[in-house]
């Protein structure tokens, strides 16, 4: 298997720009400079993703001591299926799978991309998709370290007791916005239930299935690595 930082050197930035801006569109609302128009604002956005995508090119890689694995899985969303990376743990290639927004991009660039044929037929959107998650605070690591401050003062807030509860955050907002409660609908409720049980059971299957291959590719791996000796 080889790294993220390969895959990615290995990939054509603009259609991996396109696959990211497709996948990820631009939300022209939070754009705080009203004065660019439409044009403008893609190109920068596009621009700086294409810049920080070649800073991970470069970046000097940090060597892991319980290293990751990433592949595609399918997906059930709003109706249909689509290509997600997924995240395990590399020594033992469980069901659980982790999230990747607060972890080093040193790091992520170091960890390794399993050839399956869904994820080498779906390298960008996998790409994209681990782009995504890397930089969802900002494409600079003090932008994260600055968001993982926040976390720590949060979590802090909690084991001292000062934290709003759920009710509280919603009676501010209702109070500030002025909507209301949606009054319950038992019958609509348990079509979204079954409707969400049924997506559930559909992303296990697909993600359990793709973990049997990427558990059968490291046996192949380790297989000829072993006859080679």
């Amino acid at each position: 298997m080889e790294t993220v930082q390969v895959w990615l050197n290995k990939a054509d930035e603009e259609k991996l720009a396109d696959t990211y801006f497709a996948a990820y569109p631009i939300d022209y609302m939070m754009i705080a400079d009203r004065t660019l128009t439409l044009g403008e604002i893609r190109d920068r956005s596009r621009s700086r993703f294409l810049e920080f995508v070649r800073r991970m090119k470069q970046i000097e890689i940090q060597p892991s001591d319980d290293p990751y694995v990433f592949f595609a899985c399918k997906q059930y969303v709003e109706g249909y299926s689509k290509i997600s990376a997924t995240m395990c743990r590399l020594a033992d290639i469980q069901p659980e799978c982790y999230a990747w927004s607060f972890v080093d991009f040193a790091r992520v660039m170091g960890y390794f991309v399993a050839e399956t044929r869904l994820t080498v037929k779906n390298m960008d959107c996998v790409l994209a998709e681990i782009l995504r998650e890397v930089s969802f605070f900002g494409y600079h690591q003090e932008d994260m370290e600055a968001e993982r401050k926040k976390l720590l003062e949060a979590e802090r807030e909690i084991e001292t007791g000062k934290h709003y509860s759920v009710e509280e955050v919603f009676e501010e907002l209702a109070a500030k916005y002025g909507f209301e409660r949606r009054e319950p609908d038992p019958e609509a409720e348990e079509k979204e239930r079954t409707i969400r049980a049924a997506g559930y059971e559909y992303d296990l299957f697909c993600r359990n299935r793709e973990i049997e291959r990427v558990r059968e590719l490291l046996c192949t791996e380790n297989s000829i690595s072993q006859d080679s000796l």
